[in-house]
């Protein structure tokens, strides 16, 4: 599949399958291992789709990380290449864990995803209590 994003009277194609994206993935993320090597995210970006995040719009930069964030999934779902991020300095970074202690780095991620999700559920369970269906919605 193809995204063409047109700027400047100029348009660019650029693939957005995710076996494409795993494929330019595995080569970027070569000189991305270990946490001491991590890479930002606008610069994966970059790397990956061949165009600065700042030149899209704001829709599409949403749907190519969409696409970005997929890939890394199925890299870590179905392939070798373990990648995972942490957040320093509101910058996410990304690395290939290499050792414990960046593997540790997903473990806190994923504890504190679990976190969020058992107070969502709480949540869940006392609107079903209230009857939060009847009640007036405002923001």
């Amino acid at each position: 599949m193809e995204l063409v994003i047109q700027k400047d009277k100029t348009s660019k194609k650029i693939e957005v399958g995710v076996r494409a994206i795993v494929e330019r993935l595995f080569v970027v993320m070569r000189n991305h291992i270990g946490q001491d090597n991590s890479i930002e995210r606008a610069k994966l970006f970059k790397k990956v789709f061949h165009v600065n995040d700042e030149d899209v719009t704001l829709l599409h930069r949403e749907a190519l990380y969409s696409f970005l964030k997929r890939g890394m999934h199925r890299c870590r779902s179905r392939t070798k290449c373990f990648i995972t991020n942490y957040k320093l300095n509101g910058e996410y970074l990304y690395f290939v864990v290499k050792d414990d202690y960046d593997a540790d780095v997903y473990r806190q991620n994923a504890d504190r995803t679990i976190k969020q999700l058992r107070a969502m559920t709480k949540r869940a369970f006392k609107a079903s209590k209230e009857d939060w269906h009847n009640l007036e919605w405002v923001y």
